[in-house]
């Protein structure tokens, strides 16, 4: 006999894992699953073969609708709109000079408050191409946490706060004189939208309890690039950024949504496999609110642009003109 030696632990072992034993078992097929096999279920815990098998029951219909549901096709559309119309801007000078944000005119041409965002410098192809980027790799996070409403609507949210961070952190031409070129100058890009992302990003990962670390650091070298680079209008990334940081934390209150995250049920999915109609008068509400903080968020927004012109002098804008 050989003494000292581990005695051998009889037991019943997982099939995936036959070093391991465990005595857990999957409430579908009964067999015992180890803590690497074992998937959360309404009751208990389901093996990986079992949920595996689930999937591929499903009729094709759901599939192809969750395949969808999990796709940020806002992100794409929102890279495909601003591509065509950067060619646009190579095309014609007029593109750029329509949209872009020039404080002065925006009063009389109130699309450039929020259209600013989706033109980029034409002379200038890594402005979009970074942009871009910024959207694909945070844009594909983003979105299937918040959903697709949600994230459209903080999207709109913080182009419009990167208007209002502009024009409240520059000044007006006094009299004839141009003491401050700020009301003058022209501003565009959907960068005050990536900042917006980046601080919903912050949010959910603080609503979660994640690693927070690395996108705060993310944060703060783009802050930093935005104060120490020229050419770069950091009171756009400013304004879009709180203004994505705050729509992002009403969005996610736990009164009024589902908990972000992979593990939180999307409305689409309770629709589909509630029977009662319970979750779908709940998936209705959540919808109904998403609205309702949208509207309260852009109209205080908006009531700031107005803000704005009613302090400006006649002579350049606002209620005297």
């Amino acid at each position: 006999m050989d003494y000292g030696a581990p005695r051998p632990v009889d037991g019943p072992r997982c099939p995936r894992h036959p070093d391991t034993v465990t005595y857990v078992t999957c409430q579908r097929c009964g067999r015992p699953t180890c803590p690497s096999c074992q998937r959360p279920a309404s009751v208990g815990v389901h093996c990986t073969d079992c949920v595996a098998a689930a999937h591929r029951n499903r009729p094709p219909a759901v599939r192809r609708a969750l395949r969808a549901h999990d796709q940020p096709w806002v992100t794409y559309g929102m890279i495909a709109l601003i591509s065509v119309i950067y060619l646009g801007q190579l095309a014609s000078d007029e593109v750029t000079a329509t949209l872009a944000l020039v404080p002065l005119l925006s009063w009389h041409e109130p699309w450039r408050l929020v259209t600013n965002a989706l033109v980029h410098d034409p002379n200038f192809p890594l402005h979009i191409i970074g942009n871009v980027l910024l959207l694909v790799l945070l844009g594909r996070a983003v979105e299937p946490a918040l959903g697709k409403l949600r994230y459209a609507m903080m999207c709109l949210i913080s182009a419009l706060g990167g208007t209002v961070g502009v024009l409240w952190t520059t000044s007006p031409p006094e009299g004839v004189r141009f003491t401050d070129t700020g009301w003058i100058s022209t501003y565009l890009g959907i960068s005050t939208v990536g900042y917006g992302i980046m601080c919903a990003l912050l949010i959910l990962e603080i609503r979660r309890r994640g690693e927070v670390r690395s996108i705060a650091v993310l944060i703060m070298i783009n802050v930093a690039f935005s104060l120490t680079v020229s050419n770069i209008s950091w009171q756009g990334h400013l304004g879009g950024g709180m203004a994505g940081l705050l729509a992002t934390w009403v969005f996610t209150r736990p009164s009024t949504s589902r908990q972000p995250g992979g593990s939180g049920t999307t409305i689409f999915r309770r629709i589909i496999s509630d029977t009662t109609g319970t979750v779908v008068a709940q998936g209705l509400s959540e919808l109904g609110w998403t609205l309702v903080w949208t509207i309260l968020m852009v109209g205080l927004l908006g009531a700031a642009v107005v803000g704005r012109y009613a302090l400006v002098a006649p002579l350049w804008g606002g209620f005297g003109v």
